[in-house]
């Protein structure tokens, strides 16, 4: 790839919908902004508010370089264990 060709990168981030990992997503994001890479950070709206809590001490252009976006996702039942069943997953 040639160097003048990192203009046409983006980078989208989905989290995982558990928490625990939004810490180091959102320094992985942090980090390839730092870069000068265009990166669309996109979940849930509580994950997004959660991210953007944790944005503090890092450079006004990189957090700038950082776009989020809601994801509307809707709810969804999981069903319940079946200990009979011929696999372990439903």
């Amino acid at each position: 790839m040639e160097i003048g060709s990192v203009e046409s990168v983006a980078v989208v981030a989905v989290p995982f919908p558990a928490q625990g990992h939004l810490n180091q997503l959102m320094h992985l994001s942090l980090l390839l902004a730092s870069r000068g890479l265009d990166v669309h950070y996109a979940a849930p709206p509580p994950h997004v508010l959660q991210a953007r809590s944790r944005l503090h001490g890092w450079d006004p252009d990189t957090l700038r370089a950082i776009h989020f976006h809601d994801l509307d996702i809707s709810e969804y039942e999981s069903p319940s264990p079946d200990p009979s069943a011929p696999t372990p997953f439903p």
